[in-house]
C-alpha cells in the first residue's frame, strides 16, 4: 500500500511539473510571438521610411547630379560629381534590396505560375537603359512558366547588374539564356568579367557584414530557395563567371 502511494504521489508530481512545463511553454512562445510580431512592424515601419522618403530624396539628387553634370566643363568638378551619382545609385540599389527582402519574409510565399521570358525580357530592358556601355544579350525562348511570385525579376536584375558593375573592361558583356529540361528550367548568366576569387566565392551568397554588393548576391539565394531552386557559380567557357 505504502508502494502504490508513493508510485501515486510521484506521478502525480510529475503530472503538476509537465502542466506547469507546458503552461510556462505556452507562455514564453506567446511572449515570443508578441516580440517577433513588434520586430516585424518596427522592420515594416522602416522600410516604408526608406521606400518613401530616403527613395524620394536620393531620387531627386541623382536628378541634380545629372542636371549639375550636362552643364560642368572642369574635368576634376566632373568627376566628384560623377562619383556622387555612383554612390547615390548604389544607396538606392541597397534600398531596393532591402525592401525585396522584407518582403520575402512576409510568411509563407503564395507561388503560382510566372512568366519567366516576360520578367527576363523587362528586367534585361530595364538594365539596358541603366548600362548602355554594356552589352547584355538574351536567348530565351518564349512562353517559358515557372513557380514563384512577383518578386522573381529581382534575381536577374541582381546577377546582371553585379556581372556589369564588377566587370573592369570597357564594354562589358553578359549574355542570359534559359533553357526547359522537364520540369526544371536552367537559367544561365555568364559575362567576360574577371571572375570570381575563390576566396570571395566560399562566401559569395551569405549575408554581407557590410552593405556592400554582396546584399544583392545574398537577396538573389533567399529568392532561389524561396522558388525551390538552386544556384551554382561557375568559371565561364572563356574569361568571367
Amino acid at each position: 500500500a505504502v508502494f502504490s502511494y508513493q508510485i501515486g504521489l510521484s506521478v502525480g508530481g510529475l503530472g503538476g511539473l509537465l502542466a506547469g512545463y507546458h503552461e510556462a511553454r505556452a507562455v514564453a512562445e506567446a511572449r515570443e510571438s508578441a516580440q517577433t510580431e513588434r520586430e516585424r512592424r518596427r522592420l515594416e515601419e522602416l522600410n516604408q521610411l526608406l521606400r518613401h522618403d530616403v527613395l524620394n530624396n536620393l531620387t531627386v539628387i541623382e536628378g541634380n547630379l545629372d542636371l549639375a553634370l550636362a552643364d560642368v566643363d572642369d574635368p576634376a568638378v566632373a568627376d566628384h560629381i560623377e562619383t556622387a551619382r555612383t554612390q547615390t545609385r548604389e544607396a538606392t540599389e541597397h534600398i531596393q534590396n532591402v525592401r525585396v527582402l522584407v518582403q520575402s519574409a512576409r510568411g509563407a510565399p503564395e507561388l503560382g505560375p510566372v512568366d519567366l521570358s516576360e520578367t527576363l525580357a523587362g528586367e534585361l530592358a530595364q538594365l539596358r537603359d541603366s548600362y548602355p556601355a554594356a552589352d547584355i544579350t538574351a536567348d530565351v525562348p518564349a512562353d517559358i512558366r515557372v513557380r514563384a511570385d512577383d518578386l522573381l525579376g529581382s534575381i536577374f536584375e541582381n546577377l546582371v547588374r553585379n556581372a556589369v558593375e564588377h566587370n573592369d573592361g570597357e564594354t562589358p558583356h553578359v549574355s542570359v539564356s534559359a533553357r526547359r529540361s522537364g520540369d526544371t528550367v536552367a537559367v544561365r548568366v555568364a559575362d567576360d568579367g574577371p571572375g570570381v576569387p575563390e576566396t570571395v566565392a566560399q562566401s559569395l551568397y551569405e549575408t554581407p557584414e557590410r552593405g556592400d554588393h554582396g546584399l544583392g548576391l545574398h537577396l538573389v539565394e533567399t529568392l532561389v530557395d524561396r522558388y525551390g531552386g538552386s544556384i551554382r557559380l561557375a568559371a565561364n567557357d572563356a574569361d568571367g563567371a
